[in-house]
Order: structure tokens, then sequence, then C-alpha cells
């Protein structure tokens, strides 16, 4: 149901531990990036392979070949964006809004076309603010946060509210091993209740 990688926020603060920590593994900052790219196990043998030699740019050829190019380019990215102008970037005025939500609780999957009719939004715009789901319903086990555009928290709660408990919720669903003997009449006289 879930992939967080996709969530701006979880990801980004997984990252800046991921980075974290390898600075803390490495203490060099070069090193730390090239990590993120290739993995601190690569990064640990590129320097075993070096003779223990610290300095990115000597162990350099010890990196599979997208590393080597990763930390030059991150470098270069992030000259140009400490002066933009210099390099032939211009800031253009901001015509969208800034990303900005409110959040609600879901306590069990449920259909995300029920939930953006709930919130008066479209399918789409409620995918949009939560892309981490990767089904069309929030996930089936524990409590969701919901993210749906801001304002209108009252309204989807009170809409949501009203809806009857058995279209609110997506079908669960529950898992079954067939056992000799067993026809679908007699497995689904198991679950009726």
């Amino acid at each position: 149901y879930l992939d967080e990688r996709r969530d701006v926020y979880k990801s980004t603060e997984a990252a800046c531990q991921y980075l974290n920590k390898a600075f803390n593994i490495f203490d060099n900052w070069e090193l730390a990036v090239a990590s993120y790219n290739c993995g601190r196990g690569n990064v640990t043998k590129a320097l075993r392979r070096s003779g223990g030699e610290l300095s990115y740019w000597k162990i350099r050829p010890f990196f599979p070949r997208e590393t080597r190019n990763y930390i030059p380019y991150f470098l270069a990215a992030t000259i140009m964006a400490k002066q933009p102008v210099k390099y032939g970037f211009y800031k253009k005025e901001k015509t969208k809004k800034p990303y900005s939500y409110d959040i609600v609780e879901i306590e069990k999957s449920a259909d995300l076309m029920v939930l953006a009719r709930s919130a008066e939004t479209s399918f789409k715009i409620l995918q949009q603010l939560n892309p981490e789901l990767r089904q069309s319903a929030t996930p089936a086990e524990g409590k969701y946060d919901l993210k749906i555009p801001i304002g209108v928290k009252q309204k989807f709660l009170t809409a949501w509210k009203a809806i009857p408990e058995e279209e609110r919720f997506a079908p669960q669903f529950i898992v079954h091993r067939v056992r000799y003997g067993e026809s679908l009449w007699t497995i689904s006289k198991k679950y009726k209740n």
C-alpha cells in the first residue's frame, strides 16, 4: 500500500539521517554523499582498495562509474545553486501556491474516490498530495494520516462521518489457504460472521 520513498518529508528526513550516519562513519562529506549513491559497503571497499586513502578524489577510480561522476555533478549543482544568475539561471515569479495541506487520520483502509468526494476534490489531487500511496486506497493495517487540500478539513470530517460505515471503508480482505476437501461454500460459511 505504501512506498514512503515517495513521501517528500519522510524521504528527505531519511536521506538526512543516512548522510549524518555516513558522515559519522567516514568523517568526510564527499565520501558520505558517495555512499548515498553507491552504498556504504562500496565506499568501504574503495577505501580498502586504495590503501585507506580518505580523499574522495584519490579513491575515485575505485568507485562504480556512476559514483565517480556523482560527486562532481553534485558539487557543480551546489556551486550553481549558490549563484544561479552567474550561470544563466533566473528566478521565475512563483505562479503555484506553496505545497500545503491539512491532515486527517483514517483508521481503516478507505477508497481514495470516496475520500476525494468527501474532501470536495479530485482523485488526482488526492493522489498528488499522498504520492506514497501505491493503491487507490489507504493502507489496510493501522491508521493513516491522509493529506487533504488546506481549508476543507471540517467539511471533509462532516461529509466523511455522514457516509455509512459499510460504504466508507474499502473491503477488508481475508487470506485463507484452501485445505483438502473444502469448497467455496464451506469457506464462505466460515467467514460470514
